[in-house]
């Protein structure tokens, strides 16, 4: 899933620093709500380091949420 929403966002054009391996937040402004919200999600979950195993229901939720939000 975090795929899934991460190739969603790049083809959409958000730009992605892949230095770091997540969204470039500064350069968002731009964007979408949705967009910002979405790319705010899977930094969240890819720079926790465990992937949701923490908490992997909400996890699993977040991003089926951020990911139906972007058509």
């Amino acid at each position: 899933m975090l795929g899934d929403l991460k190739g969603r966002l790049t083809a959409r054009g958000v730009p992605f620093d892949t230095r770091v391996g997540l969204f470039d937040m500064t350069q968002l402004a731009s964007r979408s709500t949705t967009e910002r919200a979405a790319a705010y999600n899977y930094d969240f979950i890819a720079g926790d380091g465990s992937l949701g195993m923490h908490n992997p229901i909400y996890v699993v939720n977040l991003l089926a949420a951020s990911i139906s939000a972007l058509p």
